[in-house]
């Protein structure tokens, strides 16, 4: 009996004890967890800031595109080595140790009575184009033709003067051209380096203007076909005619024996005209 009674009095105490358990764990708070919408809200957060610091570095850092000019710059050009060569100050004769003056008996003229003593010269009385590849002649101590001159002395010469015409003015004209071309085409590739002047014929006297052929009017007709023939062919055309000429055109009468030849004063005129009309050494 007594044994019972202890039973009961331990099932009474242990149901106590869960009741009172049971109250307490009824009365604490339960920790909530962080909802996941937070964490959704700082995500978008810290991806907003990087897109917008993003953008900010891009538009920084972008190049700005310089605007083209509204006006181009000329362009540079070297110095024309062809035309009329301009007026500039007169060389002294020594400046023609390096040229080269080719010619007919007017050429000779301009050696018996200028004085560019250092120049050299190929000429030869009645000489024309058509003979500077066939016609051997006295060139300083030797015989031989033009062409076999210059052959030997390539690249010598800074300055080439050519002078032909006077005898050829009773030719075809379109004939007269083409030999003289391939005689300039000639000198031209033995002096590459040269300044190449084609002059013009010089002006006769008025007196022979009844003259078939050497007359002022056939003389202008030619000089037009050279000018144009040196135009072509990309080098100077050079007319003395202008410091010997009278306003017709004509040479004055009694400065030339024969109207055709020069004296010693109407020489200088035309070597005086030739050194004042230098061109700029090909560079």
């Amino acid at each position: 009996m007594k044994r019972n009674r202890f039973s009961i009095i331990a099932c009474l105490l242990a149901f106590t004890i869960g009741l009172v358990l049971s109250a307490c764990t009824a009365g604490s708070p339960t920790a909530t967890p962080t909802p996941a919408a937070t964490k959704t809200v700082t995500t978008t957060t810290i991806a907003t800031t990087e897109t917008s610091s993003a953008a900010a570095t891009s538009t920084s850092t972008t190049a700005v595109p310089t605007p083209l000019p509204t006006t181009l710059a000329p362009a540079t050009t070297a110095a024309p080595q062809s035309g009329r060569p301009a007026l500039a100050g007169k060389k002294d004769s020594s400046y023609f140790a390096d040229a080269l003056f080719i010619g007919d008996s007017r050429t000779e003229g301009l050696l018996l009575y200028g004085t560019l003593y250092d120049a050299d010269f190929i000429y030869n009385k009645g000489y024309n184009v058509g003979l500077y590849f066939s016609e051997a002649i006295k060139i300083g101590k030797e015989t031989q033709t033009a062409a076999d001159y210059l052959e030997a002395r390539k690249g010598r010469y800074r300055d080439v003067y050519i002078g032909f015409g006077i005898n050829e003015t009773g030719w075809e004209l379109d004939n007269f051209i083409a030999v003289y071309t391939r005689v300039v085409k000639h000198v031209m590739n033995t002096q590459e380096q040269a300044n190449i002047y084609l002059q013009a014929i010089l002006p006769v006297a008025k007196s022979l203007d009844g003259n078939t052929y050497v007359n002022n009017t056939m003389i202008r007709r030619f000089n037009a076909a050279i000018e144009k023939l040196a135009d072509n062919l990309g080098i100077y055309y050079l007319d003395a005619g202008e410091a010997v000429s009278q306003a017709d055109g004509s040479l004055p009468e009694g400065v030339a024996f024969d109207g055709i030849h020069y004296d010693r004063a109407y020489v200088a005129k035309w070597q005086d005209y030739i050194q004042t009309h230098v061109a700029p050494p090909k560079q």
